[in-house]
């Protein structure tokens, strides 16, 4: 079977070195070695653990908002890594970091509410700050990409 232009036929054996580096790096997938995805899961776990401890008048309103949230800015990275075309990873990247500005909003409720203290607001908020810096810089960096490499203009 071709593939593109006459003649030309994927080498399997590219395909399937490829694969092998792919798996002796241990990720198969981009975001994987992002480290605002990673930042983003543990941010993920921290906060589905207060969460759960969330008295049940807040569980489902605060404590499934927060899980929700927290779990849309690493699943959204994700998506936004998987995408070809600048216009949709700037979108899913966009998406992650209005969630983390959701997560900040949220932290504020729970020291309010004094389900978390000044210290552990402090630290969530820090690790929230960091997440947002780290996504501005990736839709920077897809910004400097479409500006200086044609072949990564807008479709």
């Amino acid at each position: 079977m071709e593939f593109g232009g006459k003649g030309f036929k994927p080498s399997i054996q590219v395909t399937q070195v490829s694969k092998l580096r792919r798996l002796e790096e241990g990720k198969l997938f981009s975001f994987e070695k992002l480290e605002v995805w990673k930042k983003a899961i543990n941010l993920y776990a921290e906060l589905a653990e207060i969460s759960a401890s969330i008295p049940k008048i807040d569980q489902f309103s605060l404590g499934e908002q927060i899980r929700r949230a927290a779990l849309s800015i690493s699943t959204n990275i994700a998506e936004g890594g998987g995408r070809n075309s600048l216009p949709e990873k700037k979108y899913f990247y966009n998406i992650a970091k209005g969630s983390v500005y959701e997560i900040v909003s949220l932290l504020i409720l729970l020291k309010k509410k004094t389900y978390i203290d000044e210290n552990k607001f402090n630290i969530l908020y820090r690790q929230a700050e960091e997440i947002a810096k780290m996504l501005s810089g990736l839709l920077n960096q897809a910004s400097e990409l479409k500006t200086t490499n044609p072949k990564l203009r807008p479709t």
